[in-house]
């Protein structure tokens, strides 16, 4: 996965879980394509290969993610890959119908590292929801390129090619326009005056330093990227904007959480002036509110996901006894002509008490719930539940060194 040993220029995609990553990858790459483990991991990334316009590009499908300070292996993977693997260009693939809560990762992303592309998937989706997003403008707040694109109708891919060709020339040269608000933005910059970094934003690092990210730090030290980070007059400054803040904001506590909050303040002011709603948006928005609300979400999740079991398990009663019925009349037959040949009784025991009847149980107890579950599940996915599930349950499942989205595994 190392970039010296790629064919072309190297192309990641990242985002969070469920933004359509890899159909995009799909779309562009074909069937030019394989599947491996991160070296050291068990986690599977996709690589594939693609031309254009004459030239080679190697397209990684990182592991979905929801914010770069990581708590899965899956985090860990697309961070270092970005971080230290070193891309030609970065897409950030964010849903359309929830870009507010997309942004997060995508700041962070512009935040840290240069060559950044915003791709803003399932547009179609977002017009149905009564949605307008204002790309040009927002590729003015953001100061990277943006584009829209429906990944399953194929629509607007070539722009997306068009858009990677041009990032990745070296006369390209669009800084983001990045800007904490203050009076961490006027920390951030004198803090970063005195730290030296090899790939990431210098301003990046002062915010994780700030904010005391002992692991983000550490990952930086350990990869050489962080090149100055014993100094001693980095240490002092350091403590003294601390200090400062904390005098500020009346509260380390306080303080820390707004450190950790600039992003979603970002992200919120952003969506407000490049989303346009309609009547039906905010319709569908009351309800958003609703199912991620602290007080009515858990209750929903509760209610929803006992309804989804009553009906897996009421409605799979019929099929599992007719299924049974079925199977062991076919056991019957089978028993009835080993037997007429004459076959001994210890292998017809094998075959037909031991392997076929075990089959027949576990077919008929276990597919008529899953061809229920399974399908149920889907549906929620593609309604945008389960991301809300995984987003409301994300603090609690954060206090027991986890992410909101093993709340699905979970249930």
């Amino acid at each position: 996965m190392k970039k010296q040993n790629s064919s072309g220029r190297v192309v990641a995609l990242i985002g969070n879980p469920n933004v359509g990553k890899s159909t995009i990858f799909n779309a562009i790459t074909g069937m030019h394509q394989h599947t491996g483990n991160w070296p050291g991991k068990t986690v599977s990334i996709a690589q594939g290969e693609f031309d254009f316009n004459g030239k080679k590009y190697d397209l990684i499908d990182l592991p979905g993610s929801y914010s770069l300070s990581t708590l899965s292996a899956e985090e860990e993977v697309a961070r270092d890959f970005i971080f230290f693997n070193k891309p030609d260009v970065v897409v950030v693939v964010c849903d359309a119908t929830c870009l507010e809560r997309n942004l997060n990762i995508t700041l962070q992303i512009i935040a840290s590292v240069k060559n950044v592309i915003l791709c803003i998937n399932l547009m179609d989706q977002a017009k149905k929801r009564g949605l307008k997003i204002n790309c040009d403008k927002l590729s003015e707040q953001l100061g990277v390129c943006v584009v829209g694109i429906s990944a399953r109708s194929k629509k607007n891919i070539h722009s997306l090619l068009e858009k990677i060709e041009l990032v990745c020339q070296k006369n390209y040269n669009k800084n983001a326009k990045f800007q904490y608000y203050e009076p961490i933005q006027t920390k951030v910059e004198n803090l970063s005056k005195y730290i030296k970094t090899k790939n990431i934003n210098e301003k990046f690092v002062a915010l994780k330093l700030l904010s005391d990210d002992k692991n983000f730090i550490n990952n930086l030290i350990l990869n050489k990227e962080f090149e100055n980070s014993g100094s001693k007059e980095l240490k002092l400054e350091l403590e003294n904007c601390r200090n400062d803040l904390i005098k500020k904001y009346s509260d380390e506590n306080i303080m820390r959480d707004s450190l950790l909050s600039q992003f979603t303040k970002i992200a919120e002011y952003i969506s407000k002036t490049c989303i346009l709603k309609t009547n039906k948006s905010k319709k569908i928005k009351c309800l958003d509110d609703f199912l991620t609300n602290k007080w009515t979400g858990l209750p929903s999740i509760i209610l929803l996901l006992c309804v989804v079991f009553w009906i897996t398990i009421a409605g799979a009663n019929a099929p599992s006894e007719a299924l049974s019925g079925f199977l062991f009349k076919i056991q019957d037959i089978l028993s009835d002509f080993l037997n007429f040949i004459k076959i001994p009784s210890w292998i017809e025991g094998i075959l037909i008490q031991g392997m076929f009847r075990t089959l027949a149980w576990v077919v008929s107890v276990m597919l008529p719930p899953m061809a229920i579950f399974f399908p149920i599940f889907t549906l929620l996915e593609d309604f945008g539940y389960l991301p809300r599930v995984a987003f409301h349950l994300d603090c609690a499942f954060k206090k027991a060194g986890a992410c909101g989205k093993q709340a699905l595994t979970t249930c």
